[in-house]
């Protein structure tokens, strides 16, 4: 369960294997997303060691008090934000701001407490403050999950009401250098149970109006281009580029290896909202919410080409074409 601030201001051949010591550095300097063997060590060395972290949180919803989570937890936190923006191709040093931290710590406390999420908190709620409800506002918010985990929740977006991806386009926005990570953990506290709560501040304002920083393409795709394990592909697919105009787009998908067509159908064609972006569902994939399906563990690597049509840039009319290479990292 998850919820996001929306609207803001009018992205084969082997190489070395990362070590879990080095995860953070490798995960800024990038991979070599069209090389198998770089993908198998970056998901491997970097998402998995952000698996399992203890979050040494001590707090207490009962009290009111937010507390904060182990400086290891942490890390893992922000190793798994950076693993997603590497591998989408967009700068991939975001921070954690200590400050911002704080705020957001307040706002996991604030959705806890009240055992539903809201960027608006009213001032009556359980463990209201300012600061969380600024954090509120300005975050990616979970509820059943935390940290790294939570992270990995806000790039599926699964959920009817995240037709637009806004959780992951916030995450994967080429411009944003700061970030700030709330979390409280799962406890029991009578005569309550609570689970895991995360508040991600993914408004990096200060950052906005800058130049746009350099991408390894013009548009940010999820899945992206090239090399993708299969626990990080979803259902629901999206392609952004900045101030494009998706309103008269079309998306087809094929299987390069079999030449079948895989059906795709559109779900929203946002803008205003860090870049424009298309979203679409591989049909036939899952129950009532199809976006919580995720890819199946694949015998061989699954080649999929995406093109994307009629997409206005400027004067232009412009058409996209790569190919997502869906993967098994342990093979």
């Amino acid at each position: 369960m998850q919820g996001l601030q929306q609207g803001r201001p009018t992205t084969a051949s082997a190489r070395p294997v990362w070590t879990a010591a080095a995860a953070s550095a490798s995960a800024a300097a990038g991979v070599d997303i069209a090389s198998r063997a770089s993908v198998k060590a970056f998901f491997n060395q970097v998402y998995l060691a952000s698996e399992g972290v203890a979050p040494g949180w001590h707090g207490s919803v009962a009290r009111c008090m937010p507390s904060s989570v182990s400086a290891a937890f942490k890390r893992a936190t922000r190793r798994r934000i950076n693993f997603f923006r590497a591998m989408a191709g967009v700068p991939a040093a975001v921070s954690l701001d200590a400050a911002l931290s704080r705020k957001a710590q307040e706002a996991a406390l604030l959705m806890m407490a009240n055992e539903q999420l809201s960027h608006y908190p009213p001032a009556d709620w359980k463990c209201y403050s300012s600061g969380g409800a600024e954090a509120a506002g300005r975050s990616n918010l979970s509820l059943g999950n935390k940290g790294a985990a939570a992270v990995a929740s806000q790039m599926r977006d699964a959920g009817k009401g995240n037709g637009g991806a806004g959780h992951r386009r916030w995450l994967l926005y080429p411009h944003t250098r700061t970030m700030g990570a709330g979390d409280v953990d799962y406890l029991s506290e009578d005569p309550f149970w609570y689970d895991g709560s995360n508040a991600l501040w993914v408004f990096d304002e200060s950052s906005w109006s800058a130049p746009r920083p350099a991408t390894r393409h013009a548009f940010v795709a999820w899945p992206p281009p090239g090399y993708v394990p299969y626990q990080v592909v979803w259902a629901r697919w999206s392609f952004s580029y900045p101030d494009a105009d998706f309103s008269r787009a079309k998306v087809a998908m094929k299987n390069l290896r079999s030449g079948k067509a895989v059906r795709a159908v559109v779900e929203a064609q946002e803008c205003c909202m860090g870049d424009s972006t298309l979203v679409w569902l591989v049909a036939g994939r899952g129950g009532e919410d199809r976006a919580s399906w995720r890819q199946p563990l694949p015998g061989r690597d699954v080649a999929i080409v995406v093109t994307v049509r009629g997409v206005r840039v400027g004067r232009a009319t412009r058409k996209f074409q790569y190919t997502v290479r869906i993967m098994d990292p342990a093979a």
